[in-house]
């Protein structure tokens, strides 16, 4: 599918059935056919303390996620108190699932809103944002939408000058998915380019920037007050977690290799900031929401992709990265979402790779396929951010 053929899509198709279908498609890769989500398993654990399905997180069991996705929970294991005349296992995923189909259509509305207002996007880019195969394929995986939910709506009402309620939602973004607190290198950027039409831009940010903080520093100060065993056990999880469909796998057989690791943490710093200096350096020949927009999520997908920790539902909070892609750039983009959505498809399944004579290992192993789909799918997205910095900095000289 071309853009030309892209253009030709009713707005109707792409706000309403498309994001519907794509909603259907993920319940029923993992609802119905029962392919392995991330939401079903933490259900099923009964090693994490008190039942997950009813108890609280942090306080009752085990839980590795942040305040919004407990929140999410929480309230899941409530209504399934309330409705138990269900299945509660059943139940207590679809409730789920709902919370994750609500924002999805949240994500969508701000999306076609950017595009409609701010950001000059090709309508292929529109869609592919909209409905890329990682989308589909993890949309009901894990909680990854919610965190690209907030951070979109943030995106639209700092380009509103709503720069409260933008930090606001940012914070909730990062409460769900710490990755999304790179963006605020790009709103930053934005108070600069606004620097001369709001002459007090400064202040307003300041405030916003007090109020991001403040909104992220009170429910982790709770969690830390009423369960600190928890909050330390959130750390040292996230800390000191395998590689995970990481690069860095390709120079190790220790998953947990403690100097790759620290690595890891050293490049996630200095990657993603280089990326952002050179993209905002070179003034904004773009029009000045897209450059903000690409600046984010080229330096959120930068973070990622140098990550000791890749899980391929996190391909969702790139998805934006489409609308402000070119064709070229757009396909390359696809070809790895592509090569990731085959992670999970055969991560269960190695022993298709023995009949067609490839090695069935471990798939957490560089010897695996799967790892080589996980790498193929990084060198993918390093050559779109690559070509992303190029084009941008050919633009500027002209």
């Amino acid at each position: 599918m071309t853009d030309k053929f892209a253009k030709h899509i009713d707005p109707y198709i792409i706000t309403v059935l498309i994001p519907l279908l794509v909603i259907f498609l993920s319940i029923y890769i993992h609802g119905v056919l029962g392919e392995y989500s991330d939401i079903l398993s933490i259900s099923l654990d009964k090693s994490r303390g008190k039942d997950p399905l009813y108890g609280i997180p942090y306080i009752d069991f085990r839980f590795e996620y942040p305040p919004v996705v407990a929140g999410a929970w929480g309230l899941a294991s409530i209504l399934t108190k309330i409705l138990y005349f269900y299945d509660p296992v059943k139940l207590h995923m679809y409730i789920l699932f709902f919370i994750n189909g609500v924002f999805y259509l949240i994500y969508v509305h701000a999306i076609y809103d950017l595009y409609n207002h701010y950001v000059k996007s090709s309508r292929l880019g529109v869609i592919l944002s909209i409905a890329s195969p990682s989308m589909i394929y993890y949309l009901m995986y894990n909680w990854d939408i919610i965190a690209t939910s907030f951070a979109i709506l943030s995106y639209l009402y700092f380009f509103r000058g709503r720069y409260k309620t933008g930090g606001f939602l940012l914070a909730f973004s990062v409460l769900t998915k710490i990755f999304t607190g790179v963006l605020v290198l790009s709103i930053m950027y934005l108070a600069y380019l606004l620097r001369y039409k709001d002459l007090d831009i400064d202040k307003k940010m300041a405030e916003t920037l007090i109020l991001f903080i403040l909104t992220i520093l009170i429910p982790t100060s709770l969690v830390m007050i009423y369960s600190p065993n928890s909050f330390e056990m959130f750390l040292r999880h996230h800390g000191e977690w395998y590689c995970e469909n990481c690069f860095y796998i390709m120079f190790t057989q220790d998953l947990w290799d403690p100097f790759l690791r620290n690595l890891s943490k050293t490049l996630m710093i200095i990657m993603p900031l280089t990326v952002f200096l050179i993209l905002v350096s070179r003034g904004y020949r773009d029009d000045v929401y897209k450059k903000v927009l690409g600046s984010g999520f080229i330096s959120l997908a930068t973070l990622i992709s140098f990550s000791y920790v890749y899980s391929p539902q996190m391909n969702i909070m790139i998805a934006p990265l489409y609308m402000i892609l070119n064709i070229k750039e757009i396909f390359i983009l696809l070809l790895g979402d592509i090569f990731n959505i085959m992670i999970m498809i055969f991560w269960f399944r190695t022993e298709i790779f023995t009949k067609i004579g490839l090695s069935s290992a471990d798939p957490h192993v560089r010897e695996s396929p799967i790892q080589w789909f996980a790498f193929i799918r990084i060198i993918l997205l390093w050559i779109v951010i690559i070509l992303h910095l190029y084009r941008s900095y050919r633009k500027n000289l002209r």
